[in-house]
């Protein structure tokens, strides 16, 4: 279910149980980077990516992404904002997100969250286990 709402957009997700600092951190994360995955949301990413391997091959791992294109995508799975990762590829802000946007098309990603399992699923990035 987590991923699925990440899938339709949703840029983080808690667990009704959370106490006020992790609400307080989900909230100044997304604010700041547009997104927050903790422990709870990366395992239901994976999970999420798992059971879509087996029922589908929904996004082509063949898509032909340029260098720059798999450096921001790393970085957007380094959970870098937006204005990050414009510094350190010394684009704008906006040139990023229209990369960013570009990714999506490419990849049938909907979400940065699709973006990630994509990642994963074509190799681009390893599967790390948190320690959080």
């Amino acid at each position: 279910m987590i991923s699925k709402l990440m899938e339709l957009g949703a840029n983080s997700y808690l667990t009704k149980n959370s106490d006020s600092e992790v609400i307080y951190e989900a909230i100044k994360t997304v604010h700041e980077q547009e997104y927050f995955f903790n422990q709870l949301t990366n395992i239901a990413l994976i999970d999420g990516l798992r059971v879509k391997r087996q029922a589908e091959a929904a996004l082509p791992i063949d898509a032909k992404l340029t260098d720059k294109e798999i450096a921001i995508l790393r970085m957007i799975c380094e959970e870098k904002s937006t204005k990050e990762i414009a510094d350190l590829v010394e684009l704008s802000p906006r040139t990023v997100k229209a990369i960013r946007d570009k990714l999506k098309v490419k990849t049938g990603a909907k979400s940065l969250a699709g973006l990630v399992m994509y990642a994963v699923k074509s190799g681009l990035i390893q599967n790390k286990p948190m320690s959080n």
